[in-house]
């Protein structure tokens, strides 16, 4: 199943990446996973001191470097990319094969489109939030005009019940 690389984008400005480490950690799901939430990877003895260890999920943490990270946080790709943010921390992303190699570069235009269109969705959301409570505001200024207009009413009622008691009391004085 492939996850939305703006979504992952998102995932990552929530984290407090900076707009060019949230395009690079794109490019490196990408290089990683292909945005698959369920990717795997066994690594052979090629692999070292992580032969026989897993890649799992998204972020393809893997299961020996980072035994802190269950398979089900691995696999969900919103609690695996707050796990990329905290391994990460305040270095670069040194931890993934993929910048290591430099196969994440080929993504790059991948991490910057979807860097935007996150923005733009959050910009959206935003403006939805704003025409909410705006429109909110108009229904209260309404609600407040119909019940000055409704209180009008019954002044303008009262003045003409006024008037006619006033010239029919006239016109009885006249009468006398």
């Amino acid at each position: 199943m492939a996850f939305d690389p703006a979504k992952t984008a998102a995932l990552l400005l929530e984290g407090g990446l900076s707009n060019s480490d949230v395009a690079k950690g794109v490019a490196i799901v990408e290089a990683e996973s292909s945005h698959d939430a369920r990717a795997t990877h066994e690594n052979d003895e090629s692999s070292g001191d992580f032969a026989g260890s897993v890649d799992r999920g998204l972020w393809q943490i893997n299961d020996k470097a980072h035994p802190e990270v269950t398979d089900e946080m691995a696999f969900n790709p919103i609690q695996a990319t707050k796990e990329a943010v905290r391994i990460k921390g305040q270095g670069d992303f040194t931890a993934w094969s993929a910048y290591k190699n430099g196969a994440w570069k080929a993504h790059r235009k991948l991490g910057w489109v979807a860097l935007r269109l996150s923005q733009c969705q959050v910009d959206r959301q935003d403006a939805r939030q704003e025409s909410l409570l705006l429109n909110d505001q108009l229904d209260t200024e309404v609600a407040k005009n119909l019940d000055l207009a409704a209180r009008l009413r019954v002044s303008e009622a009262r003045v003409v019940t006024l008037d006619s008691a006033r010239l029919a009391a006239i016109s009885r004085l006249r009468n006398v």
